[in-house]
This record gives C-alpha cells, structure tokens and sequence, in this order.
C-alpha cells in the first residue's frame, strides 16, 4: 500500500510526493505511466481531468460522487486546484503575487441538488462535512499542455478556521433561504461571500427543477470563491493565517462603521480623520479608502475578509433628484479577447455574477452641471450598501447588451454600441485618459471603451435596497 488511508498523516505525507514534479514524473518513479493511465477509468471516458487521474493514480480510488469525504476514514476531502501564472508583482505583499501566481478559478464542491437540499441543514449535510478538512493539491495550469505534464506547486492540508466557517454557514443558509422561497433561479453567487452557488453545466440552459417554484433553475454547485481559495494558497505557502482577524462578519463591521459617518458633509469627514485630499479623478473614491483604512487599519483590498470575498469598492454620488450625474464605468474592453469568448465564460458575466460589491452613496445637497463644480460641505454620506446584480438582469439586460457589442466588434463597428437609452440596465461609452488615447485592433486605431452601468438603473437599485432594509 503506498500509504496508510487511516492515517491523515500518511495520506499528507503521500499526496507531498507529488510537489515540484509533473503526474508523468510520479507515474515514472512509482509505477508504470503508460499501463496504469490507460487502465483509467479517467483516461477511458475522455472526460478525465487532473484531479480525477490523481484520485485513481496517486490514490487508488475510483472516481464517484459520494457524500463522504474522499479520504472518509480520516474525514478529509480531496481538492486539486489550478493556478495559472500572471506577471509578478515584486512590490506586493502577498508572496503568490511576488512569484506570478494567481487561482485559476472557484473550487467546486458539491452539486445543489434544489429537491432535497431544502430538507437538510448545516449541522448535517454533507457539505459541512466536507469542509471540515481538505487535502489541497495546487498546479500550474498551462494552455495546450497535457494533464501529465502540468507541474504540481503545493501539497498541504486546510482547514477553515471558527471566524470563516461562520462565514460559510452564514452564506449556506443565505443559498438555502433562496430555494426555500422558490427562488433558485434568481441565485447568483454575488450573493454571498465565501460560500457561492455557481453555475455548474454545459451552458446557462443547463436547467433544473426546483421544490418551490415551477420555474426551473440553472443548475448549480456549491464552490469556494476564486479569492477566497487564493488566501487559502496564500496562507498556505505562507504557513501564516491572517492578522486582522475580525468576529463580525464584514456586512456588519463595515454597516457600523458608516453608520457613524451618516448625514456628515466630506468636508468634516475630512477634517475629523484629518485625511489628505487628492485631485485625481476619483477623489471621493480615495477619500471613502482613507476613511475605511483609518478605521479598519488596514487597506480596504488587504483586509481580511474583504481580500478573502474579493469584494469591490464604489462611491456614488446622487443629484437631489437621487440619480448620479452619470453611469458606473468597469475595466476597458480587450476587443481581441472579447470576441473569443462566450456569454456563460465571459469575464463581464463573471464580475457580475461571482463578486459582491460596497457601494458607499453621497448626495449632493445643491444642483450642479459637474462633479466638479461641488465643493466638500455640499456632499453629505447618505449610506452604504452591499450589491450584487440580480439574475435576471444579469443573465437577459446585460447579457444582449454583451452580445450586440461583440457583434459590433466583430463587424468593426465602434460607432453604434448601446447607449443608456437602448438598454435598461448598461451602455458602452468611451472611458480613455483623452481622445487620443486608442487601442489597435484588426491593425486599426479604435477608440477605448467600457461597459458601464446607467444612472438609472443604480438609482433604481439603491431605492430597492432602500426599501428593503426598512
């Protein structure tokens, strides 16, 4: 037996044999690679991934869905995670930046299964279990490279601690709350924050039936967020767990902290964390982190569990009539990568389904032309609010929104991409440093543009939010 299955240790010690080598090399030193992977059940059904070729190869046991841990003797689950390489950031703090490696994406962990799952809760279903303990297995992914060759980065064992497993049941129970009330095909993993529900299936017409509704759901799996899973690979490379450990969870601390800011102009905001004013185009933006790092103490993207659910910032200013002067803009759009992707993949969809954003809103207490026309005693804080957009704005508003601007790529046309009138939810529009500033594409200067979201529609969804808290 090449280890001892009643043994965690044994099993650890084991799977570590595979660290700084490919799965070919291991097959090399252990056993025979070419009789052994052609025996693979993995092998033979041509779905085979890595992480089913390890569990057959490195540890004996046929693939299966069991609702037992993989290693149940021990209660320890099994995970293979890929890590693709970035450009290395020798500045940063995190040592998986300085060495160019990133999360490829969310671990995957069980499918939700909508018909019984509403009949079982944390305490006894199998997902909590699972949990409980993991044996992770990280590689280097790399395009157009055989499963054998990929090259296996770390081999350890996690387990989440007491503040984060709160966390996790907490968003269990969000998920759970949705089916209970028939709305599983309005869940969307920006619901939560380490724990998702992920689309899991061959498309977005992957569906299923739910218990409490006759409408039926895409099909979908419990999975740890890709930032969540990058500070357990942090951590773990690291052997150190995170500083600023904090009870409450990161709705509560946050609401508390603006709570106290509420109805202040920015000037005495300003003035009482004697904050340093920049001049850069998203100043109330910069204000809002100094605000939140004097109060956090810590940067708001390297705060815990802020890093942890890859949360993302954004103020809003309202007019009096409480819409902003003009939409919320995202990332410029990388039209050669756009137009080989698809909808379900795309990395516009994935922002909006996976991540939940702080939305820190101001009003303007005078009419004004522009933002910068404001001074800082006629902007007050008026409140704070977690987002997520909901499903089926995402899934049939923005997403024909996705498709006739890749359409419009496609055909070289940069002069017709939605406005704000043409789409209820978001426009394209230019966002460049000036008019000279472009992108080449098909060998053409094109101008830089962005998906953005309309005024409208954030008004509208911070009225909801509004009304819902009261």
């Amino acid at each position: 037996m090449l280890y001892d299955k009643y043994c965690e240790e044994s099993i650890i010690k084991h799977g570590k044999k595979l660290e700084s080598k490919t799965l070919k090399q291991y097959l090399d030193e252990n056993l025979n690679p070419t009789v052994i992977v052609r025996k693979s059940s993995a092998f033979n059904s041509g779905k085979g991934s890595l992480g089913q070729l390890v569990e057959e190869l490195v540890f004996g046991y046929k693939i299966n869905s069991a609702k037992q841990a993989d290693f149940h003797d021990v209660n320890m689950e099994l995970k293979v995670v890929p890590l693709k390489r970035v450009r290395p950031v020798k500045s940063s703090k995190l040592v998986c930046k300085q060495r160019g490696l990133a999360v490829k994406e969310r671990m995957v962990l069980s499918i939700i299964d909508y018909m019984t799952i509403v009949n079982e809760d944390w305490e006894t279903n199998s997902l909590a279990s699972k949990l409980s303990k993991i044996l992770l297995i990280f590689y280097i992914y790399e395009k157009d490279v055989n499963l054998l060759d990929y090259t296996f980065e770390l081999v350890d064992k996690w387990e989440p601690s007491a503040t984060d497993l709160a966390i996790i049941k907490k968003d269990w129970n969000t998920i759970i709350d949705k089916i209970k009330n028939g709305l599983a095909h309005e869940l969307s993993e920006g619901d939560t924050f380490y724990l998702g529900a992920a689309t899991k299936g061959a498309s977005s017409k992957s569906l299923r039936a739910q218990p409490c509704s006759p409408v039926q759901a895409m099909q979908r799996a419990f999975s740890l967020k890709r930032s969540y899973v990058e500070n357990i690979f942090e951590e773990l490379i690291t052997n150190q767990s995170e500083e600023n450990v904090a009870e409450k969870p990161i709705d509560v601390i946050i609401h508390e902290i603006m709570t106290r800011y509420k109805g202040q102009t920015v000037a005495e905001i300003i003035e009482k964390l004697n904050i340093e004013v920049s001049t850069a185009k998203n100043w109330l933006n910069l204000i809002c982190r100094k605000l939140l790092l004097a109060e956090l103490g810590d940067t708001f993207e390297s705060f815990g569990q802020i890093k942890k659910a890859g949360i993302e910032l954004k103020t809003i200013c309202l007019q009096i009539n409480g819409i902003p002067k003009e939409g919320m803009s995202f990332e410029q759009i990388n039209y050669s990568e756009i137009i080989n992707e698809s909808w379900d993949d795309s990395n516009i969809r994935s922002r909006f389904e996976s991540k939940k954003h702080l939305w820190i809103v101001f009003k303007a207490q005078i009419h004004y032309k522009k933002q910068k026309d404001l001074s800082f005693k006629d902007i007050i804080f008026d409140q704070c609010m977690f987002w997520n957009m909901p499903a089926k704005d995402l899934e049939v508003d923005y997403k024909a929104l996705w498709e006739d601007t890749v359409q419009k790529i496609r055909e070289n046309d940069f002069d017709s991409f939605l406005t704000s009138k043409d789409n209820p939810v978001g426009h394209i529009r230019p966002k460049a440093k000036n008019s000279k500033d472009k992108d080449i594409f098909n060998g053409v200067l094109v101008p830089k543009k962005a998906f953005w979201l309309n005024a409208r529609y954030i008004a509208n969804q911070i009225e909801k939010h509004v009304s819902r808290v009261k």
